[in-house]
């Protein structure tokens, strides 16, 4: 599974739901007393369903079946632990998918992983959808809901920006090849938009946030003029590299003196810095380092590399 850069998730919803449906055919069934221990098998299939579906849709910028399979996610965890562990601890929680505090030496083992990737897709999807949380957020809460991430992604990237000097930080979506509704929730008479041109690359983070721009037909957040046409260039002369390789892509304009670093997250996301100026070598190193090391992070490297027999 960790052996390429993209796990398939929808080839892997597509074995669960295999697997599933031979799991709720009677015939399948050997024997009566094996039934309680079948349906916590379901339940387990069906929480990294509503945890692969949560993510393929958030790498497709849709708020609304994100958060509906996450909280599909949390209810099913929420049970398994009450059925086996009975004693974990639980604690108030975020819109009903935060975390659960629970004393995790007390459950299985996989119950710890499922609850682990549960946590890391929360946290990523804070970061996708940092604007509309924040736009329907009571004021000051923001502030409670990153606290509550397992990795504060928006923080991080912003101490990030400041501490190495970046013009620029920011999460592009190419919706060349998805619909699109906008961020947050949509009337669902609205039809769904096929971007072209710039205004198919959305900032779908940026900060500092006045840097973005508002495309002209979509009304969504789009990068800045100067910069589009490099980077769209960029990524277009890269994407093997980029899709394939776990190192960022590195690239230095020497007529306007400035500096992309491009890291792919998802096929249709990349994270991008952009730096006014040329850094030094040991600069670069830890631009490079850091931008590895949260990439891997946002891609569940090492939380899928978990799953390898030992």
């Amino acid at each position: 599974m960790t052996s390429i850069k993209f796990c398939d998730r929808s080839d892997l919803l597509l074995k669960l739901s295999d697997i599933l449906s031979k799991c709720h055919d009677p015939s399948y069934h050997l024997h009566q007393q094996l039934e309680p221990l079948i349906a916590n098998f379901i339940t387990e299939c069906e929480v990294i369903e509503s945890l692969l579906q949560a993510d393929i849709a958030m790498s497709k910028w849709c708020y609304p079946e994100s958060l509906l399979h996450l909280q599909n996610a949390h209810t099913k965890i929420s049970h398994i632990l009450s059925v086996v562990s009975p004693q974990a601890t639980k604690t108030s929680t975020l819109i009903k998918i935060g975390f659960l505090g629970m004393k995790t030496a007390s459950n299985p083992e996989l119950h710890v992983w499922l609850k682990k990737y549960k946590d890391a897709i929360y946290s990523k999807f804070t970061f996708y959808f940092y604007d509309v949380l924040s736009k329907y957020s009571p004021q000051g809460d923001m502030k409670l809901y990153l606290n509550r991430c397992s990795i504060d992604y928006c923080t991080s990237l912003i101490t990030f920006h400041k501490k190495t000097g970046a013009s620029l930080v920011t999460l592009i979506l190419n919706s060349e090849d998805l619909t699109i509704k906008g961020p947050g929730y949509s009337n669902i008479s609205i039809p769904s938009q096929t971007l072209q041109g710039r205004e198919s690359y959305i900032a779908i983070f940026c900060y500092p946030s006045s840097r973005v721009e508002t495309g002209e037909l979509s009304n969504l957040p789009c990068l800045p003029s100067c910069h589009q046409a490099s980077l769209v260039m960029l990524m277009s002369y890269n994407e093997r590299q980029l899709n394939q390789s776990e190192k960022p892509v590195v690239s230095y304009d020497e007529k306007s003196n400035v500096m992309y670093v491009v890291s792919r997250i998802d096929p249709a996301v990349s994270l991008v810095v952009i730096y006014e100026s040329k850094k030094s070598d040991r600069d670069k190193k830890s631009i490079l380092s850091y931008l590895h090391d949260i990439s891997s992070s946002l891609r569940y490297t090492k939380l899928f590399s978990d799953l390898r027999p030992s």
